[in-house]
């Protein structure tokens, strides 16, 4: 039987020292997964076990399997009994969240607007085409900087430029699901590392990257 861990503000515990049962997880392509978990009997207006916004890790056999943010807390209770349940959200979260700002330099003076030149970069009033894996970096890059910890890693061809187009203010995800569209067979997941403290890496590989 695997040995479960989860790790929180840098304590590690078994699920059971937690008081969590249940472990549900729902993966997606493009879009944000989840991992929920149960804390039967707590009461319905307690402090919860995990901040709202904090970062979890969740190990099997002491390898990271899970990581993300606690994006939800429901509660319930009933006659008899009372509990809460975690949401923890995979870190596509991040790039649900935040707003894509593309950077325009003319001359010595640069800014950031939210009206992108998809596949392309504006530079001294020039555009430059930009790959469909040029594009996903600058996001991931933007995401970094935001604060969030993950990278990005392809398998198969990403090499195509396709026609600039226009987009008003898109968030990262749509940046990439934009992108993505010119690499139809793309699935994307998420690789968690060895330990803990490693930064998610997401994977992007199109269906003959993947059997290679």
């Amino acid at each position: 039987m695997a040995a479960w861990t989860l790790t929180y503000a840098g304590t590690t515990k078994t699920f059971a020292e937690w008081g969590l049962r249940g472990l549900r997880r729902a993966q997606a392509s493009q879009a944000t997964g989840s991992v929920t978990l149960r804390q039967s009997g707590a009461s319905f207006d307690g402090a919860p076990l995990f901040a709202i916004d904090a970062l979890v890790t969740i190990s099997k056999d002491g390898v990271p399997w899970h990581k993300g943010p606690v994006v939800s807390v429901p509660r319930d209770a009933g006659p008899t009994s009372e509990g809460l349940d975690y949401e923890i959200a995979d870190p596509w979260w991040y790039l649900e969240q935040l707003p894509y700002e593309q950077q325009i330099a003319i001359g010595m003076s640069s800014g950031n607007t939210t009206r992108i030149s998809l596949f392309g970069s504006v530079s001294d009033g020039h555009t430059v085409k930009l790959s469909v894996q040029g594009v996903i970096i600058n996001v991931i890059g933007l995401v970094v900087t935001a604060g969030a910890s993950m990278s990005v890693s392809f398998s198969g061809s990403f090499g195509v430029s396709p026609p600039i187009a226009d987009m008003r203010d898109p968030t990262c995800a749509e940046i990439i699901r934009a992108a993505l569209r010119w690499a139809p067979d793309a699935t994307t997941g998420w690789y968690y590392g060895t330990t803990v403290e490693a930064a998610p890496v997401l994977i992007i590989a199109t269906r003959g990257g993947a059997a290679a």
